[in-house]
């Protein structure tokens, strides 16, 4: 700014830019002025934007200590074959987490469930997409111990119903609709993509 301000006159006639009867130091000094002023709004429109997403990620910290941050969803393929993938919902939630139902959605299919687990245990007759009871997944209580872990072995069938899909397209997602066990048992869909990009 001070180059530009001593540099000014050799490059411009700086009285041009300023009223005949103003003094040309004045006039200067204005126009560093109101630079000045633009300089602090833009300087102070950066740290604004900063400390907004200083506040997000202090909320999400807190949720986490407290117990309400939100359960992840991974989506993985099966390491033994091509036409399954494995759905892993991590509950990081101090409440239980109740699954309802399991959806590949982003391609033309039906849905099958080939096994479900909570915590390595074996959830018995879960074929359907449909879990009916809910699959219960306990809250995380204990900070010192792991958080619960459900996993759900799907694969999906094309249109004719006689073929397993193996190919998965591009934007191919798995829904899981959840609740939230509480005062308001809050309905969450918690989503991944099938195959991962790249």
């Amino acid at each position: 700014m001070l180059a530009a301000v001593i540099l000014l006159p050799t490059y411009t006639d700086a009285l041009d830019y300023c009223p005949k009867e103003e003094d040309g130091v004045m006039c200067v000094r204005e126009w560093f002025g109101t630079a000045s002023g633009y300089f602090a709004t833009i300087v102070a429109a950066i740290t604004i934007t900063y400390l907004y997403q200083q506040n997000n990620e202090l909320k999400k910290q807190t949720q986490f200590t407290i117990g309400d941050a939100s359960a992840t969803l991974d989506v993985v393929p099966h390491h033994k074959t091509d036409d399954e993938i494995v759905v892993r919902i991590v509950n990081w939630n101090r409440r239980s987490l109740l699954l309802r139902r399991v959806e590949i959605i982003g391609m033309d299919c039906a849905t099958f469930v080939l096994k479900a687990e909570v915590d390595d245990v074996l959830i018995p007759d879960v074929l359907s997409p449909n879990f009916e009871p809910p699959i219960d997944v306990n809250g995380w209580e204990d900070r010192n111990d792991k958080p619960h872990v459900a996993k759900l072995r799907v694969f999906a069938m094309d249109p004719t119903g006689s073929v397993r899909v193996r190919d998965w397209p591009a934007g191919t997602r798995v829904a899981v609709t959840a609740q939230v066990v509480g005062d308001r048992h809050d309905k969450k869909i918690l989503t991944g993509d099938v195959m991962p990009e790249g």
